[in-house]
């Protein structure tokens, strides 16, 4: 079986899938009498349940045997091509967990295009991984491909893409992939079309910010160099530390202060009163903490697109959500307006430019 053969994009999979003819194989006794590892089914002992209620409708035991042979051979070969036997029961369980993923994504898109009750009568087990592995596997090529050349393929670099967007990563390149979109809400698995479409979105956001941000990062290290920048100027921040979404962070509240309307001189960074001024106009105090008003609050929905279309920033798809995201996950829950000078030192998102010293 070739385990890692993926079809060439989403499009592809449907088109697949609504030609596939479902075939039977003969399964002798032999077949039929196929053992698995002890430990080999420990991650398909929960969930799978649309799959298990969709095979249980399956009426013909000719077809249902040959379903069972599909799931022994597909597992068994899961392990060996993973070499996972010789890491013990959790290399077994985290090749188990990857194969589970696949088959549940895969089941995902295949009942939306055949009907849950008709995709064991085409497809077998063999074939819902083939799905989910390319719906996975297709795209996180695409994001390895956009951060080919850049310096984020090096991890003492990717700090720079910001706690956001270093996560994603993580969790996107790991098995199983998962998703986190906020971090009030623990990761899931990517194991339906409804969850897989954001994470796609959000890959796609990702790979269409790329460019602006390495613009950004060669920009901050040629103003380090030349010394231009330097530590001293930033209460609450090193220049190795700084991130995309600092430099984001700081531009909106400069944007929205107006500083970029007046002629003058180039300024990242923002001063404490200039910081406090955008909580009280964008945030609302819940007894002693500043939490970001709710999705209602238009006023900073309009102030987001307009700042992304200020600096071209726009042509970077979902970047008000995800600058969205940002402000709640870097500046929610903050008592800002009794914070003393040296509170500040402490506190993250945007860059916080010592008292006095304007850059």
């Amino acid at each position: 079986m070739e385990l890692d053969s993926i079809l060439p994009s989403y499009e592809a999979a449907i088109q697949w899938i609504k030609e596939r003819k479902g075939a039977t194989g003969e399964v002798d006794d032999g077949m039929k009498n196929q053992t698995l590892h002890a430990y080999s089914l420990t991650a398909y002992q929960n969930g799978l349940d649309d799959l298990k209620e969709a095979l249980a409708a399956v009426t013909d035991m000719h077809r249902r045997d040959y379903l069972q042979f599909s799931f022994v051979r597909l597992v068994n070969a899961r392990i060996m091509s993973d070499e996972a036997l010789k890491g013990g029961s959790i290399a077994l369980s985290r090749t188990g967990g990857k194969a589970k993923q696949r088959l549940e994504l895969g089941f995902s898109l295949a009942a939306q295009e055949l009907g849950r009750e008709n995709v064991f009568l085409k497809l077998d087990f063999a074939d819902l991984y083939k799905i989910g592995n390319t719906l996975l596997e297709s795209q996180k090529r695409k994001i390895k491909r956009s951060l080919g050349g850049s310096p984020f393929e090096h991890e003492n670099h990717e700090y720079f893409l910001g706690l956001w967007w270093t996560q994603f990563l993580d969790q996107s390149m790991d098995e199983p992939v998962k998703l986190k979109v906020d971090g009030s809400t623990a990761a899931s698995e990517v194991r339906d079309m409804k969850t897989w479409k954001i994470w796609v979105s959000l890959s796609e956001t990702f790979v269409a910010s790329l460019p602006f941000i390495k613009k950004f990062y060669l920009v901050l290290e040629k103003l380090k160099s030349s010394g231009e920048l330097q530590d001293s100027f930033y209460c609450n921040y090193e220049l190795s530390t700084v991130d995309f979404e600092a430099i984001m962070l700081s531009s909106l509240i400069n944007y929205v202060g107006g500083h970029f309307d007046r002629s003058e001189a180039a300024k990242m960074g923002v001063t404490i009163e200039e910081l406090r001024g955008f909580y009280k106009k964008f945030f609302i105090k819940h007894e002693k903490e500043w939490l970001l008003k709710g999705q209602e609050n238009q006023e900073l929905n309009e102030t987001l697109k307009s700042f992304a279309e200020r600096f071209g920033l726009n042509a970077i798809p979902s970047f008000d959500t995800w600058l969205k995201q940002v402000i709640v996950e870097q500046m929610n829950g903050y008592e800002i307006d009794t914070m003393s000078e040296e509170d500040f030192k402490h506190l993250g998102g945007p860059l916080i430019l010592v008292p006095n010293k304007l850059n």
